[in-house]
C-alpha cells in the first residue's frame, strides 16, 4: 500500500499525517477513466504516468464541497462518513505548509490557494490579460471591457448560483432524513419513560414485600430443619466451603436419592466392620420413625458360617483382617411385614448375653421392639439363652432391657426336624411301650424301587442313606416325614401295627413341622395356614407336646437336647401369639419368620458358588455384604444339587430393608425359560409348577390297569396330572374331576384316605373313560418297552484331527425325560468323556459321552476308525492311570512301558498311550508324604520339608512364601490340586532346602529328587517353544531334555516306596510316559519334519500353569531372603522410571542360564520371575525401611486398626527423603500384605 500523496508537488505521507495528528485522508484513484484523466492531470507527473491501484491523493486536494453530506453534525464524528462525491476530482494546490490540526470543524486550517479549473482559472486569467493593456485606451474599448467584466461576473454567479441550490436540495434531504429520524427517537424513548415508570412501581412493590438477607436465611433454615441438616444449609448458604458430613447426614442422603442409582455411588461411605452396623441403624432410622407400632415388631435370627482363615489387607480401609474361622451373622426381621436387614457380623464371636442384649437396645433408641430370638440349638447358643434367661422349656422367654416385655427363644424348626430325622434312622424311639423305627421305610423304598410306575417316588434310598452333608438337606427331612409317607405306610401295610404306630408318629412330626413353618393365611389346604391358634392348631401341638416329652431315644434314659428344643419352640409360639394378640390384636403369625432360612438364603448369596464347600475369606465377606445391603446382591444360587434349596428358603417378597433406601438399579434377575422339559422334570420328581405346594404331592389309588398296587396308584397319578392340566381346555372329554372340593376336608389329626389324598396337590381323580385309555396307552407304553427297561437311542460320533483324552465324572443318579429327543436318560452314576484335541492348533472337541460305560478296546478302536473316516488320525490316547484304563491299555496292545503303543487298526501306524502327567505328579506327592522312597540306598521323606515350613512360618518375611502346611496336611479332596504338588515339588522348594541346610545330606537327596521330578514335569507340561526360561520351552529333543529324561528314568525305575518290594503302577505310568514322549517325537519329526511338541496336549489337565520362584536382609536366612524378594519386586518395577536411583539389575541377562541339571544359586533364582536384584543402596535403604517397619509392628505381628500402610509410608517419607513417595507407598503396601 501506498504511504504518500501522488501529487508530484505534495509531499504529505501517511506517516507524517499520523505524526503530526493531521485531519487528512487519502483517496484512491477512480474507475472512471475521464475522470481518472483529470486526477493524474492534476498530479502532474507527466503524460506516461499511470497510477497504480495503491496509489492515492489526500484530501488536502478536494474541496469541502467535493465531499458528500457537507455541514452534517456526523461529519466530524465519524470519519467513515467523509466520502468523495462520484464526480470529485483535485482542484487545490498546496503552497504552504500544512499546520497541526485545531479544535475546528474546518477540513483544513491554512489553505493558501483554492483556484478552480475551469470558471476561477479562466476569470483570473482574463483579470491578468486586462490589466496587461496600457490605460491610455479610449472609453469604448474600456466600456466594452468594464461590459465584458460583469459579463463574466454574471455567467460566475449565475454557476456558483446553481451550485449552491443543488447544496441546498441535498441539504434539505439531510434534513427531512434526520426530522424523521428524530420523530422516531422521541416516539422509543417515550416508551422506555413508560416501561421505566412501570418497573419503577413494581420495584416499590417487591421492595415493600421482601425481607433481608439475614432474615431470609432464618427462614430457610426453619423450612429445611426437617429435611436437611445444619451442615447442609451451610453448605447452601456458602457459610462452609467444606463439610465433614456426619454418618447421620449420610444416611439422610440415602433417603433423598430413594428414586436415583447415583445412591449406590455415596454407599462407598458404608463403614462395615465388625459388631453392630452402626451405619447400617443409622440409615434404618429414617424409615422406622414412620413405621407403625404393629410393623416395629421384629424377630433376630443369629447363626454362624465358616470362612476362609486367612489374613488379608483391606486397601479400602487400610488395614488387615484376618484370619478368622467363621463369621457370626445376626439379622432384624420384620415380624409382620416382608424386610430383612443384618445389623452384626462378628468373627471367631460368638453370641452372647451382652452383645444380644446391645443389640436389642441398639434396635429400641431407632423404635425397632425386639420380640423374640432364634437359633439353632447348639451348645454355646443354648448357653447364651440360659444366660439371658430363657432357662427351660416351661419358661423360654426373657426380659427386654427397656421395655421389659417378654422376648420368646425359638429353636430353628428346620433344624430341630433334621434331628428327628437323624434319631429315627440312626436309633428309633420308644413311645408308649412300643418300639418306632425306620425298618418299615426302607422296606417301603425297597418295594417302591421294583415298582416300574409308583406314585411315592420322591421317596428313595437317598433319603435313608446320606451322607453328613446330604443330611443337612431339611427337603430330604420334609420329604421323608410327610403325609404322603404316613399314608402310603397306611396304604400299603395295611394290617400292620408297626406301620400304624410309624405312620402316626410321622403324622405329628409333619403337622408340627407345618405348623412352626407356615407362610401364606389364606393356604389352600387347611393344614398350612399361618398360625391363628384354632382349635385343629393347638390340638396338633397339644399332640406333638405330649409326644416329644413322653418319648426317649432308644439306648438314652433322659429326654435329649432335641426334644426340649422342640418343647420350647411350641411353648414359645404359643406365648408370643397370645402377647401379639393381646397388643396389636392380630388374627396370625406366619412362623417361617420363626426360623433360620432367611441366615441360609444369606449365606448362600454370600457362597456365590460351590455350595457348602465355598468358605469366603472374612474380607470377601465384609464386601459382598456391603453389596448385598445396598441391593446389588451377588447373583442368587440355584443349587440345584438339592443341597440347601428346598421351599422354605423361598421368599417371594422379602428383602433387605436398606435395599428400599438405595433405590432399584435396573437389574431385572433374569430366571432360565421354564419350558416343556422342566415343567415334565418337575412332575416327575414332585415339583409340579402349577401346584401351590410342591412338599406332599397327591398320590394314586386302585384302578384296575395294571401289576402292584403301587404301579396303579402310579399310573393313576399320571392321568390325575393330565385331567388336572387339560381339563379346562376340553371340558367335553371329561377327564377327570377334584375329589375334595373343600380343602378344610384335609383336617389335622384325621388324614384322609390315599384315594382322596390325590386332591392336595391341585391334581384330579382321572374319569373312567380318561382311565380306561390311559390303561391302554400303557400297554402300548409296554409294548415299546418291554421287561420295564426303556429303549434308548445310539449317539452319533463326529469330530476332527486329534489326540484322544478320555476320563470320567460322577453324576446325579435320577431317571429324567428329554422331550427335545423323546427320551428317557438315567439314573446314571458317573459320564465317559472322550475329548478330541489337535497336536498344532488349539482347539478341542468332545465326541463321545457315555453314562456308566468304561472305556473299552471296542470302544476306543470304534472312535478311532470313526475318525478316520473323517481323515483325522488319532496318534496318541491320554488317561489317568485307574485300573480300568490300564486293561483298556493292556487290551489294546499296550502291555507294559517298554511298549506304550498299539497299532492302528487303519493306518497300522503306532498309537502311543500316556498316562496323564499331572495325575503322575499328584502320586508322587502322596506317595513321598505318606511313606516316602528308598533310593540308592537312601531313604528320602518329607520330614525336613515340614521343618522348613514350621522355619517359613516362624520367619516374619519369607520368600517361599508358597509353601505352607497346606501343601503338607490335606484332605482326600484337597489332595485333588494340582497346583499345590506343583508348588511342593518345585525347583523353588529344592533350592530352599539346600540354601537352609546347606551341609544336610538328607537335604541334598531330597533336593535332588525333586529337582528331577520338577524338570520331568515340566517337560511333560511346557506350552510355548520361546519360554524366557530354558528348561519350560516345548520339547524338542535337545541334550538337557534328553539327560533330565533319563536321569528320571532310572531313578524312578530303581526307587521303591517304602514297605513295598516292587514297583508300583504310577512308577510304571511315569516310564510309560517317557518312552512314549520319545517315540512319539521321533515319529513326528519323521513324518512331519516337526521342531518340537507342546506336550501339555498329552496330560488331561490344559490349566496347570507354571510356578513361580523367589530372593534378600534381616534376622534369619528366610528373612533376609524374603526383604531382598520384596526389594526385587520394586526394583523391577521403577528401574525404568527412576534410572538415577540405581535401584538394582537383573541377575540373568540371558535365560539360557538357567539350566537343567544344574541349578542357579537361591540369590540368582531371583530373576525367573523377571524380578531385580536390588542394588547396594537400595539394599541399605531397604534394611531401613524394614527397622520402621519393625518399629511399628512388633514382635512380628501387625497393629491392628486403620491406616497402617498411611502410617508407615508417612514415617518412612520422614526419615528418606530421596526416595520418590510411589517406591515408599509401594514398599509399605507389599510389606503389610
Amino acid at each position: 500500500m501506498a504511504s504518500n500523496c501522488a501529487a508530484a508537488f505534495c509531499g504529505i505521507s501517511r506517516y507524517f499525517a499520523k505524526k503530526e495528528n493531521l485531519d487528512v485522508i487519502f483517496h484512491k484513484f477512480p474507475e472512471n477513466p475521464l475522470l481518472l484523466r483529470k486526477w493524474v492531470e492534476f498530479c502532474k507527473k507527466g503524460e506516461s504516468w499511470t497510477p497504480t491501484k495503491n496509489n492515492v491523493l489526500c484530501s488536502i486536494h478536494f474541496l469541502k464541497e467535493d465531499y458528500q453530506m457537507l455541514g452534517s453534525p456526523l461529519n466530524d464524528n465519524r470519519r467513515v462518513l467523509r466520502m468523495l462525491k462520484p464526480c470529485a476530482f483535485p482542484s487545490v494546490i498546496r503552497t504552504e505548509k500544512i499546520k497541526q490540526k485545531k479544535n475546528d470543524n474546518n477540513h483544513l486550517n491554512a489553505v493558501t490557494e483554492e483556484i478552480s479549473h475551469d470558471n476561477i482559472a479562466n476569470h483570473k486569467t482574463s483579470q491578468n490579460h486586462t490589466e496587461s493593456m496600457a490605460p491610455t485606451d479610449n472609453i469604448t474599448e474600456a466600456a466594452c471591457l468594464s461590459c465584458s467584466e460583469k459579463d463574466d461576473q454574471i455567467r460566475f454567479l449565475t454557476s456558483q448560483l446553481k451550485k449552491y441550490e443543488g447544496k441546498s436540495n441535498q441539504l434539505l434531504e439531510v434534513n427531512q432524513f434526520l426530522t424523521n429520524q428524530l420523530e422516531t427517537t422521541s416516539n422509543e424513548l417515550k416508551d422506555c419513560k413508560q416501561e421505566i415508570h412501570c418497573i419503577k412501581i413494581e420495584y416499590e412493590k417487591l421492595k415493600k414485600a421482601s425481607i433481608s438477607p439475614k432474615q431470609f436465611v432464618n427462614e430457610m433454615k426453619t423450612a429445611l430443619k426437617d429435611t436437611l441438616t445444619s451442615n447442609q444449609i451451610d453448605f447452601i448458604i456458602q457459610k462452609k466451603k467444606r463439610v465433614t458430613w456426619t454418618k447421620e447426614e449420610i444416611s439422610k442422603f440415602f433417603t433423598l436419592r430413594y428414586f436415583s442409582k447415583r445412591s449406590y455411588k455415596y454407599a462407598q461411605t458404608l463403614n462395615l466392620k465388625q459388631g453392630i452396623l452402626f451405619d447400617v441403624l443409622a440409615l434404618l432410622k429414617n424409615i422406622t420413625d414412620s413405621l407403625d407400632i404393629q410393623d416395629r415388631e421384629c424377630v433376630l435370627s443369629f447363626d454362624e458360617m465358616k470362612v476362609n482363615k486367612i489374613m488379608e489387607y483391606d486397601p479400602a480401609s487400610d488395614e488387615v483382617i484376618g484370619p478368622h474361622s467363621y463369621m457370626q451373622v445376626v439379622m432384624a426381621r420384620r415380624l409382620f411385614k416382608n424386610w430383612k436387614q443384618p445389623i452384626f457380623i462378628g468373627f471367631d464371636q460368638q453370641m452372647t448375653k451382652a452383645i444380644t442384649l446391645e443389640i436389642i437396645m441398639r434396635l429400641q433408641e431407632i423404635n425397632i421392639n425386639v420380640v423374640a430370638i432364634v437359633s439353632d440349638n447348639c451348645q454355646s447358643n443354648v448357653g447364651c439363652w440360659k444366660d439371658l434367661g430363657a432357662h427351660n422349656y416351661l419358661n423360654p422367654y426373657f426380659t427386654h432391657p427397656v421395655t421389659k416385655c417378654n422376648i420368646y427363644v425359638f429353636p430353628d424348626a428346620p433344624h430341630l426336624l433334621k434331628l428327628i430325622r437323624n434319631w429315627l434312622l440312626d436309633s428309633g424311639f420308644e413311645y408308649n411301650n412300643k418300639i418306632i423305627k425306620s425298618n418299615l421305610l426302607e422296606d417301603l423304598v425297597e418295594k417302591r424301587n421294583q415298582a416300574e410306575l409308583t406314585p411315592i417316588f420322591k421317596i428313595t434310598n437317598n433319603h435313608l442313606k446320606m451322607s453328613p452333608q446330604e443330611r443337612q438337606n431339611v427337603r430330604r427331612a420334609s420329604e421323608l416325614l410327610s403325609r404322603t409317607t404316613a399314608i402310603a405306610l397306611r396304604q400299603y401295610y395295611p394290617n400292620n401295627q408297626e406301620a400304624n404306630e410309624l405312620a402316626s408318629f410321622i403324622e405329628k412330626v409333619d403337622l408340627w413341622f407345618n405348623i412352626s413353618n407356615s407362610r401364606n393365611p389364606a393356604a389352600d389346604i387347611h393344614y398350612k395356614k399361618s398360625y391363628n391358634a384354632n382349635d385343629d392348631q393347638k390340638l396338633a401341638l397339644k399332640e406333638m407336646f405330649e409326644m416329644v416329652e413322653s418319648m426317649k431315644p432308644l439306648g438314652k434314659k433322659n429326654m435329649q437336647l432335641f426334644q426340649k428344643s422342640i418343647l420350647m419352640h411350641i411353648t414359645s409360639l404359643r406365648l408370643l401369639y397370645d402377647d401379639m394378640k393381646a397388643k396389636h390384636n392380630i388374627k396370625f403369625i406366619s412362623t417361617f419368620k420363626l426360623n433360620q432360612d432367611v441366615l441360609e438364603n444369606f449365606f448362600s448369596q454370600l457362597r456365590l458358588s460351590g455350595g457348602a464347600y465355598d468358605h469366603p475369606s472374612p474380607l470377601s465377606c465384609l464386601y459382598r455384604i456391603r453389596m448385598i445391603i445396598i441391593s446389588k446382591s451377588p447373583t442368587c444360587l440355584t443349587n440345584h444339587t438339592d443341597s440347601m434349596c428346598d421351599n422354605r428358603n423361598f421368599e417371594p417378597s422379602e428383602e433387605f430393608l436398606s435395599a428400599t433406601v438405595f433405590s432399584s438399579t435396573d437389574i431385572i434377575q433374569t430366571l432360565p425359560d421354564t419350558d416343556e422339559m422342566i415343567n415334565i422334570n418337575m412332575v416327575c420328581q414332585g415339583l409340579d409348577g402349577e401346584s401351590e405346594d410342591s412338599d406332599i404331592l397327591s398320590t394314586g389309588r386302585n384302578t384296575n390297569v395294571i401289576h402292584t398296587q403301587q404301579e396303579s396308584d402310579g399310573l393313576q397319578y399320571v392321568l390325575g396330572y393330565i385331567a388336572h392340566k387339560f381339563a379346562s381346555k376340553y371340558p367335553e372329554l371329561k377327564l377327570g374331576y377334584q375329589t375334595l372340593m373343600d380343602t378344610s376336608e384335609h383336617t389335622y389329626c384325621q388324614p384322609p384316605t390315599f384315594l382322596k389324598h390325590l386332591s392336595i396337590g391341585g391334581l384330579f381323580e382321572p374319569s373312567i373313560e380318561f382311565l380306561n385309555l390311559g390303561n391302554i396307552m400303557e400297554n402300548i407304553f409296554h409294548e415299546m418297552n418291554p421287561n420295564g427297561s426303556l429303549a434308548k437311542d445310539n449317539l452319533d460320533i463326529q469330530d476332527r484331527e486329534c489326540v484322544l483324552s478320555f476320563d470320567e465324572m460322577k453324576v446325579n443318579q435320577i431317571m429324567e425325560y428329554n422331550p427335545a429327543s423323546d427320551e428317557v436318560i438315567g439314573p446314571y452314576s458317573y459320564m465317559q468323556v472322550v475329548m478330541a484335541r489337535r497336536w498344532f492348533k488349539n482347539w478341542k472337541q468332545p465326541i463321545f459321552i457315555g453314562f456308566d460305560q468304561q472305556m473299552t478296546k471296542a470302544i476306543t478302536l470304534e472312535i478311532i476308525m470313526r475318525l478316520q473316516e473323517i481323515n483325522i488320525n488319532v496318534v496318541a490316547i491320554v488317561s489317568d492311570n485307574c485300573q480300568s484304563n490300564v486293561e483298556c491299555w493292556k487290551d489294546l496292545g499296550a502291555h507294559n512301558y517298554l511298549n506304550p503303543y498299539f497299532t492302528h487298526p487303519v493306518t497300522k501306524c503306532n498309537i502311543y498311550v500316556f498316562p496323564d502327567a499331572p495325575h503322575l505328579l499328584k502320586l508322587i506327592r502322596n506317595w513321598l508324604l505318606d511313606s516316602g522312597f528308598e533310593y540308592k540306598n537312601k531313604i528320602i521323606k518329607l520330614d525336613l520339608l515340614e521343618d522348613l515350613v514350621e522355619k517359613r512360618n516362624q520367619a516374619e518375611l519369607t520368600p517361599i512364601f508358597k509353601i505352607t502346611n497346606n501343601h503338607l496336611k490335606m484332605s482326600p479332596q484337597e489332595r485333588q490340586n494340582v497346583r499345590r504338588a506343583s508348588e511342593l515339588l518345585s525347583r523353588t522348594t529344592a533350592i530352599a532346602l539346600r540354601q537352609y541346610y546347606p551341609d544336610n545330606q538328607e537335604a541334598n537327596e531330597l533336593a535332588s529328587l525333586i529337582e528331577k521330578v520338577d524338570l520331568w514335569f515340566n517337560i511333560s507340561n511346557p506350552r510355548n517353544p520361546a519360554a524366557d526360561i530354558h528348561y519350560k520351552k516345548s520339547y524338542n529333543a535337545n541334550d538337557d531334555q534328553k539327560l533330565a529324561l533319563k536321569e528320571m528314568f532310572e531313578m524312578v525305575d530303581s526307587m521303591k516306596p517304602l514297605g513295598k518290594k516292587n514297583m508300583q503302577l504310577f512308577q510304571k505310568s511315569i516310564l510309560m510316559h517317557i518312552i512314549s514322549l520319545q517315540l512319539l517325537y521321533d515319529d513326528m519329526k519323521a513324518k512331519h519334519n516337526i521342531k518340537f511338541i507342546s506336550t501339555f496336549k498329552v496330560n488331561e489337565d490344559s490349566d496347570i500353569l507354571s510356578i513361580g520362584r523367589n530372593t534378600n536382609v534381616i534376622h534369619t536366612q528366610q528373612e533376609s531372603d524374603g526383604l531382598q524378594y520384596v526389594l526385587g519386586y520394586i526394583a523391577h518395577k521403577f528401574a525404568r522410571k527412576y534410572p538415577e536411583l540405581k535401584l538394582g539389575y537383573q541377575t540373568f541377562m540371558d535365560a539360557s542360564e538357567h539350566t537343567y541339571c544344574q541349578p542357579p544359586t537361591f540369590l540368582k533364582h531371583l530373576s525367573i520371575g523377571g524380578l531385580f536384584e536390588p542394588s547396594i543402596d537400595f539394599l541399605n535403604l531397604g534394611n531401613i525401611m524394614e527397622n520402621i517397619f519393625h518399629e511399628m509392628n512388633p514382635n512380628g505381628s501387625l497393629a491392628k486398626g486403620t491406616g497402617i500402610v498411611q502410617k508407615l509410608t508417612r514415617i518412612i517419607e520422614a526419615q528418606i527423603p530421596q526416595l520418590p513417595f510411589e517406591i515408599i507407598r509401594s514398599f509399605s503396601k507389599q510389606r503389610v500384605i
